[in-house]
């Protein structure tokens, strides 16, 4: 079984590299260096695991690929840095707490008004893929506040 792994390893880098290699002149110099010693360091074959829903009646598994230190984790750490650049673009996006007490200082709230708040993280593996890649698209292709280079247009294609 660990050779058959290995194999399946192989051919998911290789196929990474090729689509970095087929992409890597939109990159920035900094981006290629980036991808290049990423690629040089060792790298785990993804662990898949159930994760117990004690809350459901009767308990289920959540399914759970974990792609810490691996191959495909070099390209989801970069587009996570590529799409933070676009955080700003979503009106309900707040950065921190000071950001949180600016945007309240200018509600008009009724007296009996109550806030509340929620903070959460992870939520990638919650997006179904082809959804997350169609609202990429359409933000890349549509929003006017994105400068429309080569370089952001990648990204689109990256997503890919």
């Amino acid at each position: 079984m660990h050779v058959h792994t290995e194999y399946i390893g192989t051919i998911y880098s290789h196929t990474l590299t090729n689509i970095f290699n087929t992409h890597k002149h939109q990159l920035s110099q900094a981006e290629i260096t980036y991808f290049t010693r990423s690629f040089k360091l060792h790298h785990r074959i993804p662990i898949f695991y159930g994760m117990p829903k004690v809350h459901k009646n009767p308990m289920a598994l959540c399914p759970v690929v974990s792609c810490i230190n691996s191959f495909s984790s070099i390209f989801s750490n970069w587009l996570d840095f590529k799409m933070k650049d676009l955080l700003f673009l979503i009106p309900s996006y707040i950065k921190d707490s000071k950001h949180l007490l600016d945007k309240i200082k200018t509600l008009t709230l009724p007296p009996n008004a109550k806030l509340f708040t929620a903070d959460t993280t992870a939520m990638y593996s919650n997006i179904d893929t082809e959804s997350g890649v169609t609202a990429f698209k359409n933000l890349f292709d549509y929003d006017t506040l994105i400068p429309k280079t080569s370089q952001e247009h990648s990204s689109s294609r990256s997503l890919e």
